[in-house]
């Protein structure tokens, strides 16, 4: 186990753990959210500091560990370029 200063370990059985940093409620501009729907599904949704929903998944999740999944793809994506396809031909199927 490497020893990083500034980072408290909790204790669990054998293993150490570093305890996540304590931050204010808006330190953040955005945030994800994970919600247990009334279909009985986990759903994520992106959250700005002002309580503006900017996106959310379009299915549900059985598994709570299958919506993470997906929030960490969605995480991994934002260092993609952005293409500028320019207008979309309507006549064009996609």
């Amino acid at each position: 186990m490497t020893f990083v200063p500034g980072i408290r370990r909790r204790f669990f059985g054998r293993r150490f753990l570093p305890r996540r940093p304590w931050s204010p409620r808006g330190a953040f501009p955005t945030r994800f959210e994970i919600f247990l729907h009334p279909d009985g599904l986990y759903h994520w949704r992106l959250v700005t500091a002002r309580d503006e929903v900017i996106a959310e998944s379009s299915r549900g999740y059985e598994l709570k560990g299958d919506c993470q999944v997906a929030i960490g793809l969605v995480k991994l994506a934002t260092n993609d370029p952005i293409w500028d396809v320019g207008k979309l031909d309507p006549t064009k199927e996609s």
